[in-house]
């Protein structure tokens, strides 16, 4: 309490915990790490939090920090989203994302690395800077989703995009067809949006093109494999065992 502990009197809104064991504790006067011995504050003085109320905590897959905060000053109430790696502290408001509303009240981290964002009084809103990944298919369950923005013919019979075996555990086969002679990049993402591996980037003549995919360059899990084009882009999924 702050009776044995330099936090401040008041609520305690959320706590979360990093890879190293430090525990972040959101208060009415400020974000307070804990790291076993030391206690650090961060707040609108050292950082770019748009307020020292801080009400909600998220850790995402990638150890970056998220912290939603405000200020219950009139006017303006500031407010807003902030992400923190471990060096530098990015603002989101309704300006600069798809933020529904700058008031944040809880986050919630699902299986593909988008963030889910309760608002004060707007609703909820799926978050993610590289992009939302998986929520352009039917199944809301994620289990045969893939990645935004790719078309619902990839996944059915005439899909210019074929993986066989799949899943796999060793390699596999990527099979299309170029109508022309293009460049063409060949990329695999993981389930968070983070491109893991260029597979190739190059010209391809017209015709099929079989593509081998090798298993030793991932762990276990869902990837997307994206072929583009100078004029479209193509995505599939891989499951790698």
């Amino acid at each position: 309490t702050s009776i044995n502990t330099p936090l401040p009197q008041g609520n305690i809104a959320d706590i979360a915990f990093d890879t190293l064991g430090n525990k972040w504790i959101a208060t009415e006067q400020g974000l307070y790490k804990y790291d076993g011995t030391t206690w650090t504050v961060f707040d609108t003085s050292n950082t770019a939090m748009m307020g020292n109320w801080v009400n909600s905590l998220l850790m995402d897959n990638n150890g970056t920090l998220w912290v939603g905060c405000e200020e219950a000053v009139f006017p303006p109430y500031p407010a807003g989203l902030c992400s923190y790696d471990g060096t530098t502290w990015t603002p989101y408001t309704t300006s600069n994302s798809g933020l529904q509303e700058k008031f944040v009240r809880r986050m919630a981290l699902d299986t593909l690395g988008n963030i889910w964002v309760m608002s004060r009084g707007k609703g909820a809103a799926i978050f993610n800077p590289g992009g939302i990944i998986g929520y352009d298919c039917m199944d809301k369950t994620l289990q045969t989703c893939i990645s935004t923005g790719v078309s619902e013919s990839i996944i059915n019979s005439n899909s210019p995009l074929t993986v066989f075996p799949n899943p796999f555990s060793t390699s596999t086969t990527l099979t299309f067809n170029l109508e022309k002679a293009e460049t063409v990049s060949i990329n695999i993402y993981d389930v968070t949006g983070r491109k893991t591996k260029t597979v190739f980037t190059g010209n391809l003549s017209t015709g099929k093109q079989e593509i081998k995919i090798d298993a030793e360059y991932f762990t276990s899990g869902i990837y997307f494999c994206e072929v583009k084009t100078a004029s479209q882009t193509f995505k599939t999924k891989l499951i790698i065992q």
